[in-house]
């Protein structure tokens, strides 16, 4: 089986997040309008992330790079399950409130969800690494779909975080709230509580 350096220098091959200058690659389309395209806060996290990332990657290639993979192989998926989650809750806290009203006969209801923003480059880049993986070490093929199937299934979703329901009984009108998620009711737009909430809900992926 091929050792732990082998992988790390074969994910490092493929994950191709930051530019020579430590910040996001710009894609094609962007060259020249990079601002127009990124949300900077947001762009700023993720590369903290990918940094963090290629750091801890580092150490772990210094301490058992000669080691064999799959003896240490939880270490290696516990780095990419971090950096994913830190790109899930960044994503969650830079999140949209989208407000949705439909009547049904006599029945008006009103729903407020939280859309995180939606995986992009770097959860793109982070199974760009495993697909190198895969062609550099073809033995691993079947561990790195599978991990790239988490990857793809673990994409947060919209939260509903408020449901009021409307009837119109005879003439009169009642009406029901529904709360779904308290934390939230009074800082939904907060950033920073939004973000809390996340890392609270969002469990670390298990490779």
């Amino acid at each position: 089986m091929p050792s732990v350096k082998e992988v790390i220098d074969a994910f490092t091959e493929g994950f191709q997040y930051l530019d020579g200058d430590n910040q996001r690659k710009s894609r094609w389309y962007e060259v020249g309008y990079k601002t127009f395209f990124a949300q900077k806060p947001l762009t700023q996290d993720l590369e903290n992330a990918a940094k963090t990332c290629k750091r801890e990657l580092g150490c772990l290639r210094s301490l058992l790079g000669e080691n064999d993979f799959t003896a240490n192989k939880k270490a290696f998926f516990d780095i990419i399950a971090r950096a994913l989650k830190t790109a899930q809750v960044k994503r969650c806290g830079a999140a949209s409130v989208k407000t949705d009203t439909f009547q049904s006969g006599n029945e008006f209801v009103l729903e407020r969800n939280l859309v995180p923003k939606k995986a992009g480059l770097f959860e793109e880049q982070l199974t760009a690494g495993l697909e190198k993986i895969k062609t550099k070490l073809p033995e691993l093929r079947s561990e790195m779909d599978i991990a790239i199937e988490k990857i793809i299934a673990s994409e947060p979703k919209p939260l509903l975080f408020f449901h009021e329901n409307r009837k119109t009984i005879n003439g009169r009108m009642s009406s029901s709230e529904t709360p779904y998620v308290h934390e939230l009711q009074h800082s939904y737009m907060n950033a920073e509580a939004r973000e809390e909430y996340a890392n609270k809900t969002i469990e670390t992926l298990a490779f």
